[in-house]
């Protein structure tokens, strides 16, 4: 069923930008090794811009500790018993985390999907 789907915690970007870094270096570094390219290789190492490490934001770090908790998305279907279940159980969360109302909106619409990220989305559009 669609509402027992969750969301696991996302990768943050940097994260994400350094393995790819470390991936494409040791690529062209062992592309360096068996082929005559090497120069071609070792220009292309030197375009690689160097990632730099950084903590994540203190929203990152927010977001990060509701999504350890797994909150249940919500797809916008007519059932009263998951609409309350998603509420009430990122309710719950928000409380435990102590996340602060100013925050609470752009979580919870992270955890929206199908329709009710479609509603979500004209909603922004018409307000703004």
């Amino acid at each position: 069923m669609a509402r027992d789907r969750v969301i696991k915690p996302p990768i943050m970007c940097h994260q994400i930008l350094a393995k790819c870094h470390q991936f494409l270096l040791n690529y062209l570094t062992t592309l360096g090794t068996r082929t005559t390219g090497r120069p071609l290789v070792a220009e292309l190492v030197k375009l690689i811009p160097q990632i730099p490490t950084k903590s994540p934001t203190k929203e990152d770090k927010l977001a990060d500790r509701v999504a350890r908790h797994n909150p249940k998305v919500f797809d916008g279907t007519y059932d009263q018993v998951a609409l309350e279940e998603s509420i009430g159980g990122i309710e719950k969360i928000f409380t435990m985390v102590e996340v602060p109302d100013e925050k609470k909106v752009n979580i919870r619409t992270y955890y929206l999907t199908g329709d009710a990220d479609m509603w979500w989305k004209i909603l922004l559009r018409i307000s703004s």
